[in-house]
């Protein structure tokens, strides 16, 4: 996702349609990473950004890249979260809260 220009993570609930007769209608929570835009210059000091996806047995974790100004891409943070099987057999992985990870 990088409609934004900028990198974000966000968690959403996500519900089923309301036209379906559903007895249960939250599905779940989805997580959602924005890369941010490896072209556009209408950022804040012409900002470009890139992800990094390291996935462990337990845990998903996530470098943020950032170059500004046309210069070179440096890392600006990291974040990790747990990834854990569903109780639930039909919403399979999981991935838990984000957390940052301090430099």
């Amino acid at each position: 996702h990088g409609h934004k220009h900028r990198a974000f993570i966000w968690r959403s609930d996500v519900y089923a349609l309301p036209e379906n007769a559903e007895t249960k209608y939250r599905l779940g929570t989805l997580s959602i990473v924005g890369g941010g835009s490896a072209g556009s210059k209408e950022t804040t000091n012409a900002s470009t950004y890139f992800n990094v996806f390291s996935i462990g047995p337990a845990s998903i974790e996530l470098m943020i890249l950032r170059a500004q100004n046309a210069g070179s891409f440096e890392k600006m943070n990291r974040h990790r979260a747990s990834l854990s099987v569903s109780k639930e057999s039909s919403r399979g992985l999981e991935v838990g809260d984000w957390e940052f990870i301090p430099a």
